[in-house]
């Protein structure tokens, strides 16, 4: 029993429950695949082949073998993936964008401020943060980090201490222990010069005055479509080329993904935006996609139909009956009722495009209105069951439907009647991620992984892994799109490490009794990868959580300082995370940030560290010396 003093309140309440269940309004999805790129499925924990036009969220991950390339779209940000790259996306929501480099290298092109706000990226003892929109690039290698920003600045926490790495520069961290950092020019290579070509297309593109520029799948309208003006629909998309007979949500298939349910994945490499948002007229001269009133930021749906028929609902196939089901697009104005667990307030903003007031409860007596396709030949698309079940091609298990009175008699619905088979996501022990178990299902497996370019990173130890089912071996980079010469970098590098003399710095720790930069839930940089993983997957399933207490951090930091060597106070001051783009810039002339010693205490620092350069020389590979100056005595 409610004691009365929360009656008042009690709605609230509820209303609160609700909306945390809400599932998130913001996804992203693989908008391109090159060679085998794989996906484990956050509710599965199993890797898969990868899909064009795949819903990604937070769990999730991304993996692409040697020679492939994989680009991922979260409204207006890009992320690219080199060959041999894994990446786990952490959380993605309305609010955050965390991701974690595992190995390899990224690429992101942030467009939009607030975007740049929201997102954040950790490795296994790093983690950073765009102060600005930009271009940057993460690369994770045998234990050591790089972090490059080519336009834009980034915020980098390394050990507790914090810095900032500045347009046209690249910093690398040689791993956890390790007293300093590596800054030289940011350098180019044929990674780059493919993602300023990718990056042209999208600039090439007009203005997005028909849909935000944060509705994920917008890229591909203008290449692959026309916009029309129409009457009473206002803009209208209308694709230029089309199989005969195609009508919405019938080249695909359908697929369970947790939250939302049965997902609708198209076959169209423009097939992302028009079946997860807005609506699909039929004009007379074919469909036409209204997205409807202009949003900010629209919510994603898995897919906006209305659904026919009941159970022990069946078909005629051959010389027997087979239980159907099926679906139509639903049409501007019509709005849609999530079939999952949802707020009032999430049914307001999914329909907001087209539907200013959404009646959620019919009252009794009062005829339910009719969708305007439910028995158009031409839109309803009907199936076997199984079809939806075994994720068959629609187009190949559509059945032939010519009388309407067929589909009139059966009943309209937000749902279909079969429920999808969605799985708890699985959340794996401490330190223990889920991997692939080669030859778990008689896969034939995988001897061995090719090795990463030289040119482009360090060699890394092959791992036995296995192909991922349905998915053609590795095809070679040259199959991508044609890249461009580089154009932003100020000091172009041959190679992916800098072959210019390089400043050596060193991480200056923060002090025991300072704060600690301000982070956002930033994880312990001492955990180690897997118990970090494992964390972070925990709290996706718990919702958000608080970060670690200060106290804890600041234990935590005297720990790794009372293992490296103590570093003079005279080090260059870092800027810390809490400074934004529109704060005042350090003054270079008084030496914020130094860029090197007098002449006397470069000569002591020789003299002192000849040994030691001496065996830097000797374990880098290739033979190039790098000088690694101590810091003087405080003394």
């Amino acid at each position: 029993m409610i004691p009365r003093w929360l009656y008042p309140i009690a709605p609230l309440l509820f209303a609160a429950s609700m909306a945390a269940a809400d599932p998130p309004g913001r996804v992203g999805r693989i908008s391109l695949i090159a060679g085998t790129v794989s996906l484990q499925r956050a509710q599965t924990g199993e890797w898969e082949a990868a899909a064009l036009n795949w819903p990604v969220t937070g769990g999730d991950a991304i993996e692409t073998w040697g020679g492939a390339r994989a680009e991922l779209r979260i409204g207006s940000t890009a992320l690219r993936l080199d060959g041999d790259t894994e990446l786990e996306f952490v959380r993605l929501d309305d609010d955050a964008i965390r991701v974690r480099l595992v190995r390899g290298s990224l690429y992101a092109r942030i467009r939009s401020g607030e975007i740049a706000r929201e997102f954040e990226l950790s490795t296994a003892h790093d983690l950073a943060w765009p102060l600005a929109p930009g271009r940057y690039r993460f690369e994770a290698d045998s234990g050591a980090i790089s972090y490059i920003a080519y336009a834009g600045s980034l915020g980098v926490d390394s050990g507790g201490s914090s810095m900032t790495v500045h347009a046209g520069e690249r910093a690398e961290f040689a791993g956890a222990g390790s007293p300093g950092y590596l800054l030289a020019d940011a350098g180019a290579d044929e990674f780059l010069d493919w993602n300023l070509a990718r990056d042209r297309r999208d600039d090439a593109m007009r203005a997005a005055r028909n849909v935000s520029s944060e509705m994920t799948g917008r890229e591909d309208l203008e290449e692959y479509g026309n916009w029309q003006d129409h009457v009473e629909y206002g803009p209208v998309w209308v694709p230029r080329v089309v199989p005969a007979g195609w009508a919405p949500y019938r080249y695909g298939r359908w697929v369970p993904v947790a939250p939302w349910g049965w997902t609708w994945i198209d076959d169209a490499p423009w097939g992302f935006a028009p079946f997860h948002y807005g609506r699909w007229v039929l004009l007379r001269r074919g469909w036409g996609w209204v997205p409807g009133s202009w949003v900010a930021r629209p919510v994603y749906a898995p897919a906006l139909v209305g659904w026919v028929g009941q159970p022990g609902w069946s078909i005629s196939i051959g010389i027997g009956s087979t239980p159907a089901l099926g679906w139509f697009p639903l049409a501007p104005r019509e709005a849609f009722h999530p079939p999952y667990r949802s707020s009032t307030d999430y049914v307001r903003r999914i329909n907001r495009t087209h539907v200013n007031v959404v009646v959620t409860e019919r009252h009794a007596g009062s005829p339910r209105p009719k969708p305007r396709y439910r028995d158009e030949l031409r839109a309803v698309t009907v199936v076997p069951a199984e079809a939806l079940t075994k994720g068959l091609p629609v187009q190949r298990a559509q059945a032939t439907i010519t009388d309407r009175r067929m589909l009139a008699e059966q009943p309209a619905a937000s749902a279909p009647h079969l429920a999808p088979p969605l799985q708890p996501a699985r959340t794996p022990a401490a330190g223990i991620l889920p991997r692939f178990v080669p030859g778990a299902r008689g896969e034939p497996m995988r001897p061995e992984r090719p090795a990463a370019t030289p040119a482009a990173r360090g060699a890394q130890a092959p791992r036995d892994r296995r192909e991922p089912a349905g998915r053609a071996p590795s095809t070679p980079a040259a199959s991508m799109p044609p890249s461009a010469p580089a154009a932003i970098v100020p000091a172009p590098v041959q190679g992916a490490r800098p072959t210019q003399p390089i400043e050596v710095r060193r991480r200056a720790p923060t002090p025991a009794g300072s704060a600690a930069p301000a982070a956002r839930d930033r994880v312990s940089p001492a955990q180690g990868a897997t118990g970090r993983a494992a964390e972070d997957r925990a709290r996706q399933d718990r919702g958000p959580q608080h970060p670690p207490a200060a106290e804890q951090r600041r234990e935590r930091v005297t720990e790794i300082q009372g293992r490296r060597p103590r570093v003079s106070p005279s080090s260059p001051p870092s800027r810390g995370r809490g400074a934004r783009p529109d704060a005042p810039a350090p003054d270079e002339s008084a030496g914020a940030r130094p860029r090197g010693r007098g002449e006397a205490a470069a000569s002591d620092r020789r003299a002192a560290d000849a040994p030691r350069q001496k065996k830097d020389e000797a374990r880098r590979s290739g033979g190039q010396a790098i000088r690694e100056a101590a810091q003087p005595s405080a003394r």
